[in-house]
């Protein structure tokens, strides 16, 4: 699917969670976050884009010749700042296929939409029902696109 060279980074979205990534308003967040993230990897210096459509959603992948920390450091940044950045989920990796996480950079982990809680802690154990995180992730697009569906 895609060829790594030494120092190069690639940087992920991929899919939401199960058949919640077809849904209209999980379209729409990717539409905006891949414009986002368009636009922070080509001041970073990006090279190539691709997006691949999956049964459980869609996946952009950028190729970016920076440091992987500071590719990171700027995704988080963009998840902090953008208005819809808490519902990007973006994966960066190193040159040589690991994962670069919020935890190398001293960052605390991502927050669960719902309950506040460590998002991975919920997600694995399945905390919340998928209806309800798609009710938030509705009000959170329709507060900022004006749609939620």
């Amino acid at each position: 699917c895609w060829r790594q060279n030494a120092g190069d980074t690639f940087a992920c979205r991929e899919a939401y969670p199960g058949a919640i990534g077809r849904v209209d308003v999980v379209r729409a967040i990717h539409l905006e976050g891949g414009r986002a993230v368009g636009r922070l990897f080509l001041y970073a210096g990006g090279r190539h884009y691709e997006l691949h459509e999956y049964p459980t959603g869609t996946e952009g992948f950028w190729l970016v010749n920076k440091d992987p920390l500071e590719v990171k450091k700027q995704t988080c940044k963009l998840e902090e700042k953008h208005p819809l950045g808490r519902l990007f989920y973006m994966d960066v990796l190193n040159a040589q296929g690991a994962s670069v996480s919020r935890r190398d950079l001293g960052l605390p982990p991502r927050r669960c939409l719902i309950c506040g809680e460590e998002a991975a802690v919920c997600a694995r154990s399945r905390a919340h029902a998928m209806e309800d995180l798609l009710a938030v992730i509705r009000q959170t697009v329709a507060a900022v696109l004006g749609r939620g569906s």
